[in-house]
């Protein structure tokens, strides 16, 4: 599964053509409060979000998931998403559902989560939650504790295939 996290302007100018050509789906789990109402220019220096127009129009090859809808920042290194009560957490995930149409896919903000929060998302009906706990998914994975690989932009195409492959060492 490709995903892609916050919802940057950037997955839909350079990634969506790549993906739709191959015919490639992905998953972009994004920060529902910070989409924009308005088609904005893209800035290549800054981190430009989505607009709802945007996520309508590729939604022929990206799936959207939540990634909060506001309790995505970090204080004292920790995300709003776990620091806030358990109510306030749970409202901001019903919101960010609600905003980017009832979505199953959840990715915990900087891959932070609570045994408390992963049972939240379970009764608000994820099926899948990704953590940045670096690894590959197998069957015995927990659904709602799904490990990723990123992909930086420094890798090589050597990295790159072996981690695509599934033979990389970490």
């Amino acid at each position: 599964m490709i995903t892609f996290d916050d919802g940057y302007m950037s997955n839909y100018m350079f990634a969506y053509p790549i993906l739709k050509q191959y015919g490639f789906n992905a998953v972009v789990f994004a920060i529902a409060g910070n989409m924009q109402t308005q088609e904005q220019d893209y800035h290549p220096d800054k981190l430009d979000m989505l607009s709802w127009l945007q996520v309508a129009a590729s939604s022929d090859v990206f799936e959207y998931g939540s990634h909060t809808y506001g309790l995505h920042n970090i204080v004292n290194g920790k995300t709003g998403f776990v620091t806030a009560p358990l109510d306030q957490a749970r409202a901001d995930l019903l919101l960010s559902q609600k905003r980017i149409g009832g979505n199953k896919l959840f990715a915990y903000p900087s891959g932070q989560y609570t045994d408390q929060l992963t049972k939240m998302v379970k009764n608000d009906g994820v099926d899948l939650a990704f953590t940045i706990h670096t690894g590959y998914v197998s069957q015995n994975s927990d659904p709602l504790l799904l490990d990723r690989v990123t992909v930086y932009s420094g890798y090589d195409i050597q990295t790159f295939e072996s981690i695509v492959a599934c033979k990389y060492q970490f």
